[in-house]
């Protein structure tokens, strides 16, 4: 294979980008501003090279954070990588001066760090037990969405980020939970899978049974990536075949209880922008605007950033678990795209129901139930669209 720069933000690099986003989720954004950003990658028949054109020692890289990217390397091209390193002369080979401020900003960012650790351990400490309970089941959120295109009640079950989790043998609880709600419409909004085997067939049988109750409509998260990445077969051939719809930048029409709608499908990436959806996104939103136009989306980040003012009637998104661990009056604690207390500090899409433009935008906590949820149970979303 040709030597070829790539990075995370170039799309020809499907695994390099997964490896990214796991890599960003394990490591401090100060790690990933000073060293992965700053990373070439190059494949050579079974190796991988990594450039690196920055200042900092290497060495400091590898000792502390190389078994990580080695770890997320290998998740990423489904067998074991160990990166090689190499460094890239920058400003002519000059080494830099004597003043490093990126390592006192790094400090003052790791003594506010420690304190914010100390202040999640005792409070994990002491909710620990009570949120293990909890989080072994799943609760109901519903929101009423008003909309002066539907005449009676269409009813959204929203199923997200999953991450391989099971309620029972087969998800038979949360099939059965699904089932009970009697839904119009079931909307999947990403990262369903897990990192097990099988794990494209555990998520086209979920897709099946689901679809026994209602219209299925699915849209990937970087878990579903990740297996269509390295699976010989077509995932989304596989989810079709056993009645889900999947949607990639890309939009379908059904009539629910004589009223007809519009669903629209985006595409998971980094530093996502609309304008990587080309017209389609524009052409679903001018095509027949009478109808109620959904759209769903894996992660709300490039809602958060993005200067567009039409997005449809609703919005159903997921992607951040609600930030794991929520504090009374506060919500989330700490979500790695916006910092420390993003609700109170940057207005960032947590959980919940908002308003963006003229537009509901529906973001639910996710199903996940390992790891660390605090104050923070998993959750089925139901939406219950209504004209009054």
């Amino acid at each position: 294979m040709k030597n070829k720069k790539e990075n995370y933000h170039s799309a020809g690099n499907l695994k390099w980008e997964v490896a990214y986003r796991r890599l960003s989720k394990l490591l401090p954004q100060e790690v990933i501003a000073e060293w992965i950003d700053q990373f070439e990658l190059k494949e050579t028949g079974d190796s991988v090279e990594i450039l690196y054109p920055g200042h900092m020692k290497i060495e400091e890289f590898r000792e502390r954070y190389g078994g990580i990217l080695n770890d997320c390397l290998s998740w990423a091209y489904d067998r074991e990588i160990k990166a090689e390193f190499q460094v890239k002369p920058a400003d002519g080979g000059k080494k830099p001066g004597k003043g490093r401020a990126p390592k006192k900003r790094g400090s003052r960012m790791r003594k506010g760090l420690l304190w914010c650790a100390v202040y999640i351990v005792t409070f994990a400490v002491l909710s620990l037990g009570a949120n293990f309970i909890f989080n072994r089941s799943f609760e109901k959120t519903f929101y009423p969405v008003s909309s002066e295109k539907i005449d009676g009640t269409v009813r959204v079950v929203q199923l997200s980020d999953l991450n391989g989790s099971s309620f029972g043998s087969d998800n038979e609880k949360l099939i059965s939970a699904v089932s009970l709600l009697q839904p119009d419409l079931i909307l999947l909004s990403g990262n369903m899978a897990g990192e097990g085997n099988n794990e494209a067939g555990r998520l086209a049988e979920l897709c099946r049974r689901l679809a026994e109750s209602s219209q299925v409509y699915c849209v990937y998260g970087d878990s579903e990536m990740r297996i269509a990445a390295g699976q010989e077969n077509d995932l989304t051939a596989l989810l079709e075949s056993v009645g889900a719809h999947v949607l990639e930048n890309e939009s379908d029409t059904i009539e629910v209880n004589g009223n007809f709608v519009d669903i629209y499908g985006f595409s998971p990436a980094d530093s996502y922008e609309l304008s990587q959806a080309g017209n389609s996104y524009q052409e679903f939103l001018d095509t027949e605007p009478g109808h109620l136009k959904i759209s769903v989306v894996n992660n709300p980040g490039f809602l958060e950033k993005s200067e567009n003012t039409s997005w449809g009637d609703i919005i159903f998104s997921g992607g951040r678990l609600g930030g794991k661990i929520r504090l009374p009056y506060v919500g989330a604690l700490y979500e790695k795209e916006n910092g420390f207390f993003p609700e109170k500090r940057s207005g960032a899409y947590m959980a919940g129901k908002y308003e963006k433009d003229s537009a509901a935008l529906i973001v639910s906590r996710g199903l996940e139930k390992s790891g660390l949820r605090i104050q923070n149970r998993p959750e089925i979303v139901i939406t219950d669209i209504s004209r009054y």
